[in-house]
């Protein structure tokens, strides 16, 4: 693709010991600099907001959650997701998330542990103050996704983001890491 990668982010081993576990399991991240995530990949990347609010502006439909696997590791909560619109049914992005459920309060942990909505839809929801920290973008094959995904648009990769939401304390809420599909420029 003639681009340069540049070196992997540092994830916490909690995260790395449950992408070994998910459809990612073994999968070469190809690690970009912010410049390199062509349109209309870096519009929905690149940005500290919400995800989930990104999406729905840009699928113009609410987010709906698919929880593929979930599990607890004191006090961490990890699941493995895919996000699809409500109405289209269409997946819109499938991710990995590690939430520190310890900087959350009890009614949140609840809905978080519930899997109702996405996250960003919570914290949306709740009013919670809070801004995303990327720490890195990556593209990945696109027969890695097959199974979530229909064929992309360009037909060989797709991109994404290593991501941390971070409360307004600073506090790290979540990492995440967020993959799209092939979606056609607007």
């Amino acid at each position: 693709m003639g681009v340069e990668e540049v070196s992997q982010p540092v994830m916490p081993e909690s995260l790395v010991k449950f992408l070994g576990g998910s459809r990612v399991a073994g999968v070469e991240f190809g690690w970009v600099e912010a410049d390199a995530v062509p349109e209309p990949y870096h519009g929905l990347l690149v940005h500290h907001g919400d995800m989930t609010s990104r999406l729905v502006e840009y699928h113009e439909e609410a987010i709906v959650l698919e929880i593929l696997q979930a599990g607890q590791v004191e006090g961490e909560y990890l699941r493995e997701v895919v996000l699809r619109g409500a109405g289209s049914k269409n997946a819109v992005e499938y991710g990995v998330i590690e939430v520190l459920l310890v900087n959350f309060l009890p009614s949140m942990q609840a809905a978080i542990l519930e899997g109702g909505q996405p996250l960003g839809g919570i914290l949306v929801e709740t009013g919670t103050v809070f801004g995303s920290s990327p720490l890195g973008y990556f593209r990945v094959k696109t027969d890695v996704m097959g199974d979530i995904f229909s064929a992309s648009p360009d037909g060989a990769v797709l991109f994404g983001r290593y991501n941390q939401l971070l409360g307004e304390d600073g506090a790290c809420l979540a990492r995440i890491i967020e993959i799209l599909p092939g979606v056609p420029e607007s």
